[in-house]
């Protein structure tokens, strides 16, 4: 019991940090396979102040969020790699400076015939 009780406290906190950093409950419940009321109830208990229904302030993209968009991706790829619903993630990027590009168009990606540096990354991207 002990355990089960340590494990529901940790899903808690990380379900409250993930909600102070944006996400919304739906979010929460879709990426942890809960149910909303559940979600909800372990928020609570972790001391979460939940916010009023509707559009909240928005914590603008990471820079990897925008250098995903920026480098072809599309507003709902960047979105499920990182975890977030189409809507949330567009109000990231808006936040973070980007202008979305029209519904489903793609940068063209440089071949190798018309990038000297075709192998090397794109500037900024993180090197790993």
């Amino acid at each position: 019991m002990l355990n089960n009780d340590i494990a529901v406290h940790d899903l808690g906190e990380t379900l409250r940090r993930e909600y102070e950093d944006g996400a919304t409950i739906a979010n929460l419940k879709a990426r942890h396979g809960l149910t909303y009321h559940r979600a909800r109830v372990l928020l609570l208990a972790a001391g979460t102040t939940l916010r009023k229904n509707g559009l909240s302030p928005v914590v603008p993209a990471l820079r990897s969020m925008v250098i995903a968009y920026e480098h072809g991706m599309t507003i709902p790829e960047v979105a499920t790699s990182f975890g977030f619903t189409y809507s949330v993630m567009r109000r990231k990027l808006i936040a973070a400076g980007v202008t979305p590009r029209r519904k489903g168009r793609r940068l063209v990606r440089p071949t190798a015939s018309s990038s000297a540096s075709a192998t090397s990354p794109p500037e900024g991207w993180p090197i790993r």
